[in-house]
């Protein structure tokens, strides 16, 4: 999903709107704690790592902190949701 070549394949656009769903898919079925968990443990690390990064290096990490933060807001609304619907 962070590589720019994916979507310049013929069936990039696809894939990535499949992994895009299934990722959101993951999100709704798993335990919400350990998904907190991890994804907050993958940006701690990955701004570690930015600060030790040259300019280029810093990009694409900068991709992957972003996706991360995506998942969590991902998971946060999908929590709010199923949290509403249980009322």
């Amino acid at each position: 999903m962070l590589d720019e070549n994916l979507a310049k394949l013929d069936f990039g656009p696809q894939l990535l709107k499949a992994l895009n769903i299934l990722m959101l898919k993951i999100l709704e079925n798993c335990d919400k704690n350990d998904s907190f968990a991890v994804l907050i443990m993958l940006m701690r690390q990955s701004s570690a790592i930015m600060l030790q990064l040259g300019p280029q290096e810093k990009e694409v990490q900068a991709k992957f902190t972003e996706l991360a933060m995506k998942c969590l807001w991902k998971l946060t609304k999908v929590g709010a949701f199923f949290s509403a619907s249980k009322l």
